[in-house]
């Protein structure tokens, strides 16, 4: 994979403060290569240097679609990475309470990040001198109670298989940074009664218009005045004791307070189980539209089945036209090897040729030269008794001579093959 863009992404300035299409090129970048490459050590480097960009929003992506066995491995991964091991504690503090947020509002029906979240936040939130890490209230407050509502169901800690000391630890140091937080909100409440609840609590209710007469070891319960529906009193489960227990205005106010605890566990758990029927509708829901899906894909198959068994066979066909093709370009090459190789032939016979005319040529030359050499030698004579008499007067017998030369002349061209008188 190209991690060009990525290294121009996580080489920005105050990342939180960067444009959203910077954001939304990492969130891109980032699906790309955990798709491809998981949670390899570039895949991690990455998620760590631009946490700023969206805390972990793009690893939980990542881990949502998979199954809980998967998931449970990519977590553990990436909690046993350098990204958690190493010192850069607020970045991996950051990050934690992020997945934090992510865990109770992405995986209700999954606990394992929630539950692994929880160990590894206490290690991280204090620096070398055992202090909480500076910026832990402001993290706390945008990475994890901005994610929640009032009404949010968060998982009972003391029912979630952890040990005491983990919850201890992750109550210490979540209770100090939520006090922290200057502005105060019912959800900062909400949070801060969730965290103090103990094994058997809820959240504590303040509205103390119940009542309470306890028996023996069953809690009778009356309603307020206003409800006439419940006017009922709940039959103890035991006979009652010889002498009746009192108790004190305050163990009365708190068995009212477990009362309206156990209420609200009750209310939470019916919500609860309603969202896991609404859920249930919606994955229903899911699977009769992946089924639509299925059968629509197994009709495209079937159809590029068929598309492939004729593209199959045209292709057979190609390659039979091919293999003759190939024979006549075999029979072809031959053809012009045996032509190229008489060409070769009548090359050298036009050179040889060539060199024969030449050698006559050079020889005609020769024969005519020799032949004007006779032809001038022989007319020598009657050359000089013409240039002697040339100045003479003309007479009879000087042009007598004159015509006797001439014939003489004619007779020596004649001699030598140039007879005028043919021609």
């Amino acid at each position: 994979m190209d991690y060009t863009l990525l290294d121009e992404l996580v080489a920005i300035q105050k990342k939180s403060e960067a444009p959203k299409t910077k954001r939304a090129q990492y969130a891109t970048e980032m699906a790309k290569l955990l798709a491809s490459e998981g949670l390899s050590e570039h895949a991690v480097q990455y998620l760590k240097a631009g946490a700023a960009f969206s805390a972990a929003l793009p690893f939980v992506e990542y881990i949502k679609p998979l199954s809980p066995e998967e998931r449970s491995k990519q977590i553990t991964t990436l909690f046993t990475s350098t990204f958690f091991r190493g010192s850069d504690k607020p970045n991996a503090f950051r990050y934690a309470i992020s997945l934090l947020g992510y865990s109770v509002t992405w995986f209700l029906d999954d606990i394992t990040l929630f539950v692994e979240t929880i160990k590894i936040i206490p290690p991280l939130a204090y620096n070398k001198e055992k202090h909480l890490l500076k910026d832990a209230p402001k993290t706390v407050e945008r990475f994890f109670l901005k994610y929640l509502k009032v009404d949010t169901v968060l998982p009972p800690l003391d029912s979630i298989g952890l040990k005491d000391i983990f919850v201890k630890e992750f109550r210490h140091v979540m209770i100090e940074s939520v006090n922290l937080v200057p502005s105060p909100s019912l959800v900062k409440d909400h949070v801060l009664a969730w965290l103090s609840q103990k094994a058997g609590t809820e959240t504590p209710i303040t509205d103390k218009k119940q009542s309470i007469d306890t028996q023996g070891k069953s809690d009778t319960v009356i309603p307020e005045e206003g409800d006439k529906s419940d006017q009922k009193l709940i039959e103890p489960l035991a006979p009652a004791p010889m002498e009746y227990t009192k108790y004190g205005i305050r163990e009365l106010d708190q068995i009212a307070i477990d009362a309206e605890s156990f209420a609200g566990r009750l209310r939470a758990s019916i919500k609860f189980f309603a969202d896991e029927h609404k859920e249930t509708v919606r994955r229903q829901e899911t699977i009769d539209a992946l089924e639509r899906e299925l059968s629509s894909g197994k009709k495209k198959l079937d159809e590029a089945v068929a598309t492939i068994a004729r593209l199959e066979k045209d292709n057979a066909v190609a390659l039979k036209t091919i293999s003759e093709l190939r024979v006549q370009l075999m029979d072809s090459k031959r053809d012009n090897t045996e032509q190229a190789h008489q060409l070769y032939s009548l090359q050298q016979e036009v050179e040889k040729l060539n060199s024969v005319i030449s050698v006559f040529n050079a020889d005609k030359q020769n024969s005519q030269s020799e032949q004007l050499n006779a032809i001038a030698s022989k007319l020598k004579a009657e050359y000089v008794d013409f240039k002697e008499a040339e100045q003479d007067s003309m007479t009879l017998d000087l042009g007598e001579n004159f015509r006797c030369q001439l014939q003489s002349v004619f007779r020596i061209l004649a001699k030598a093959g140039i007879d005028v008188e043919k021609r």
